[in-house]
């Protein structure tokens, strides 16, 4: 318990380092959206699961990804990203127990991605689209009139006593599971530094 504090020399390193320490405290969260992608989460999570395949295989975010695949990453993000990918491998290998599906593993790069395409789409509310669009109850309608959502307040360095800028912001994230925040501390002596959240499978903040 706790929050990880990851000190390397590279960036794909302390991206290696995030997906071991991620996995070790939340392996089952990481797996979710990498299962749904594949079309492979109602074997697991029956009915639930099944819910989210059929929104994966909806959103497909594997079209994106192979369209935009050799053109989209930098050199410098493609070395973090196989860092990730690696660390995260390694994991399933040491703990295969843990792994919710024996043949999910291992994951390539591009399921990495994917994976966080989806998380991200379900977070901007793309389910809400998708049920408006099919016309049907996939999604429970939650209705886009209710009082929810992040919220943040800003305030100015002109008006504060101290002369600081301050920034509090409230993302209304669930405590566990795939759309939870993961607060983990890095540096790489590659340049590298960061403290906050990330999500499950996330390769950066």
């Amino acid at each position: 318990w706790g929050v990880p504090h990851i000190y390397t020399q590279t960036d794909a390193q302390a991206a290696y380092g995030l997906a071991w320490a991620h996995a070790e405290d939340d392996f089952a969260s990481i797996q979710i959206p990498l299962l749904a992608v594949n079309g492979k989460l109602a074997s697991v999570k029956g009915k639930n699961g099944a819910i989210l395949d059929v929104l994966a295989f909806i959103i497909d975010p594997g079209r994106a990804v192979e369209a935009q695949w050799d053109s989209a990453f930098s050199p410098a993000f493609r070395a973090v990203l196989d860092g990730y990918t690696q660390g995260l491998n390694a994991y399933a290998r040491a703990h295969p127990d843990e792994m919710l599906r024996k043949d999910a593993f291992p994951v390539s790069e591009k399921d990495i991605i994917k994976g966080y395409t989806l998380a991200l789409s379900l977070m901007t509310n793309v389910q809400f689209d998708i049920q408006r669009i099919l016309g049907n109850s996939l999604v429970e309608d939650q209705g886009r009139g209710l009082p929810r959502g992040s919220n943040a307040i800003a305030l100015s360095s002109r008006k504060t006593a101290d002369g600081n800028t301050y920034l509090a912001v409230n993302s209304h994230q669930p405590l566990e599971g795939p759309f939870s925040w993961y607060e983990v501390h890095i540096e790489s002596a590659e340049g590298w530094r960061f403290i906050g959240g990330v999500f499950p499978g996330g390769v950066t903040p």
